[in-house]
Order: C-alpha cells, then sequence, then structure tokens
C-alpha cells in the first residue's frame, strides 16, 4: 500500500514539473521553396527510379498530379518544374495508349531525372 501511494505520489511530481522538457518552437516551412525543391528532387529521382523497374504510369501519375497544384512554392525553380511538365505529359500519353511501350519512355524519364537533378539536393550527397 505504501510503496503505490509512494509511486503515485512520484507520478503526480513529474507530470507537475513537466517529463519532456522545453517543446521546440514549431517552424513552418510550408511556403520555402528551396526546401520544396530539394524534397521534390529526391521524389523525383524516387518515382523515377521506380517507374524504370515498375509501373511507369503509376509513378509518373504521381509526379503529373503534384505539377498540377498551382500553390506549391516553386520560387526560382518554377521554369525548371514547368520544364518537366513536358516529358511528364509524354508519359502520361503514352499510358493513356491501350497497349504502351515502356521503353519509349525511357527518353522521358531520363529528362525527368536530369530536370529533377538540377534541382538542389540540400547537401544530401543524392547527386547524379
Amino acid at each position: 500500500m505504501m510503496l503505490s501511494s509512494k509511486l503515485v505520489r512520484g507520478l503526480l511530481l513529474a507530470v507537475t514539473l513537466g517529463c519532456g522538457g522545453k517543446v521546440p518552437e514549431y517552424v513552418d516551412n510550408s511556403q520555402d521553396p528551396e526546401l520544396y525543391a530539394e524534397s521534390m528532387r529526391r521524389t523525383i529521382l524516387t518515382l523515377v527510379i521506380r517507374a524504370e523497374n515498375g509501373d511507369a504510369c503509376s509513378q509518373i501519375g504521381k509526379l503529373a498530379t503534384e505539377l498540377s497544384y498551382s500553390d506549391r512554392p516553386r520560387g526560382k525553380y518554377a521554369d525548371i518544374f514547368v520544364a518537366m511538365g513536358k516529358p511528364v505529359e509524354k508519359v502520361m500519353e503514352s499510358c493513356r495508349a491501350e497497349a504502351y511501350d515502356k521503353a519509349a519512355m525511357k527518353p522521358y524519364l531520363d529528362e525527368i531525372k536530369k530536370l529533377a537533378e538540377s534541382l538542389p539536393d540540400g547537401g544530401s550527397g543524392t547527386g547524379g
């Protein structure tokens, strides 16, 4: 009985004093063009690898959807994202065909990859 009473007091003391320490301040980076470009570089390169090794249509379809949003913070990289739209659309046109030739998509996937590699890598060393 005494042990559980001491345990409850200890728990109350810990909760009162706080267990987690100071909570870091939240920083909203959702409109930072540099961070967006770095994140998109990693995402696009991953999607291209998956497209080359699997279902190109579903992978590049994800990229087509992302590029269709007009509220993304593209900043000085906007021209790269606009240029990327052309090969992405070519891949999607092939996907809409009844029987598509994945080998014919390779030049467009290579172009998407090249454009993605021109985005900043944030020092992650994922350069091509």
